[in-house]
């Protein structure tokens, strides 16, 4: 997700996960400010905050 915004099922076939698990966890993130989410009709796009791109390259 570091590159550029992606839709949930785009995370999910890159993660491996199921659709319902990346946006339940999604929205979690979202409440935490570390995803952000621009809606297009029924289509959202996730994109990673500066805190949440500030955290994901600190941490490593």
């Amino acid at each position: 997700m570091e590159k550029g915004r992606n839709n949930i099922p785009e995370i999910s076939e890159k993660a491996g996960l199921s659709q319902s698990c990346v946006g339940y966890h999604l929205k979690l993130l979202l409440k935490q400010r570390v995803v952000t989410v621009a809606q297009s009709g029924r289509v959202g796009r996730w994109t990673l905050t500066k805190y949440g791109q500030e955290k994901l390259f600190s941490s490593s």
